[in-house]
């Protein structure tokens, strides 16, 4: 083994050993959603542990101990669930436990170190045989190997059929995870009039690099070996510096009110009290099992509008679709679609144009004289970044430039 060789080696041991602290970190830590840690930290364990298959590789430990590598092997199978139920936890409105369906996502991993493990009872040599054979012939040949037919089809498991099926795992998973946070992204803006407090940021982060070395661990599989194995480790390094600092840093995704949960009785925003049956009422009754069709939408736009203008909900930064549909006696399904089909703009965009048009009344209030942050909080906007990026959506201009356009 060279000087390089040599080098490499203790560079994946040292970050192999970094890996393992950093896991045992996240298993104790109890910031954060604690069963979404423990996702991380099974993931930053299997990186971990391939570093080590790294690490014994160029060491040429793996060609003297065939033992390591049998032991090491079985993991592709757990990164895809691992990922998936990762995101799906990070995005919940409160921490859940492994469900027995979800356990299943995890039986081709376990049947993949079943098959992988059985080879510890044979010799080392006939170990090396069947994890390094290649390529595998099933005819009359096949006996000069020493291997019976059982074996040479485990070792066709665990070389073509087993790269296949990792291949397709992960990518289904990563495409799940992908899909889940675009769901979820497009949620939010329909349940929430201010999203500053749900940071989406790390976990799209973690899934683009999650993706870059998966694309990196296809190219490597199947076009390069040599070099391109060690540009992965590296990868592999420097994902679990990531997924180890900025999962311990991370706060909650989530902080605002689930959207699912039912507006508590003692919320500041209670619907005014009234003898007669609103029109709202009656819609809900008459529609209580059926879709809304284009005439009830136009008539529940009416009378969301009327309550947001006449009561100035838009002022209440923590607005959400399910206080609203509560103050209207709704569905909150039904108030969305009323939003999305007779405005166009999912909840968060129509809150928001009420707040810009409140913010542009006050900008032009000469005896106020206002400062932009004081505008942004009379508006009902929570920070000033987001007064900003609203105001120009709906203005087409910066608040100072629509001050100097309009105070000449």
């Amino acid at each position: 083994m060279d000087l390089l060789q040599s080098a490499l080696a203790v560079l994946y041991i040292i970050a192999a050993s970094q890996g393992f602290f950093l896991t045992l970190l996240l298993y104790r830590s109890k910031l954060g959603d604690h069963q979404a840690n423990r996702y991380l930290c099974l993931l930053t364990l299997l990186f971990s542990l391939a570093l080590v298959d790294y690490a014994a590789d160029t060491a040429g430990l793996s060609e003297q101990w065939p033992v390591i590598t049998t032991l090491l092997w079985p993991k592709e199978f757990f990164y895809g669930p691992l990922i998936f139920l990762y995101c799906i936890e990070l995005t919940r409105p409160s921490p859940s436990q492994l469900s027995r369906r979800q356990q299943l996502h995890f039986l081709p991993g376990l049947l993949h170190i079943v098959v992988t493990w059985s080879l510890l009872v044979l010799p080392q040599d006939t170990q090396q045989l069947i994890i390094g054979l290649d390529p595998i012939v099933f005819d009359g040949s096949a006996n000069s190997h020493g291997l019976s037919y059982s074996q040479l089809v485990i070792a066709w498991l665990l070389d073509d059929f087993e790269t296949v099926l990792a291949f397709a795992s992960i990518a289904i998973y990563l495409g799940l995870s992908i899909w889940h946070l675009k769901r979820y992204s497009i949620s939010i803006l329909n349940n929430y009039s201010e999203i500053e407090q749900i940071n989406l940021s790390w976990l799209k982060r973690l899934l683009i690099s999650l993706l870059t070395i998966y694309l990196l661990y296809v190219v490597t599989e199947t076009l390069l070996r040599g070099w391109m194995e060690h540009v992965l480790g590296f990868s592999m390094l420097l994902l679990i510096y990531l997924m180890g600092y900025r999962g311990l840093q991370q706060p909650e995704i989530f902080k605002a009110r689930n959207p699912s949960e039912p507006v508590p009785a003692s919320s500041d925003l209670q619907p005014e009290p009234t003898e007669e049956t609103t029109p709202a009422m009656v819609v809900e009754s008459k529609y209580a099992k059926s879709a809304v069709d284009a005439e009830m939408s136009g008539q529940l736009i009416r009378e969301i509008r009327q309550q947001v203008e006449q009561r100035k909900l838009y002022l209440e930064p923590q607005l959400t679709l399910t206080e609203l549909a509560y103050l209207l006696s709704l569905p909150p399904h039904y108030v969305s679609q009323a939003i999305n089909e007779q405005t166009g703009n999912n909840f968060f965009d129509f809150i928001n144009s009420y707040r810009t048009q409140a913010a542009q009344a006050l900008l032009l209030d000469k005896e106020a004289a206002l400062t932009v942050i004081e505008v942004a909080m009379a508006a009902g906007f929570n920070s000033k970044s987001a007064f900003y990026t609203a105001f120009k959506k709906h203005a087409g201009v910066t608040p100072s430039q629509y001050k100097k356009e309009h105070l000449k």
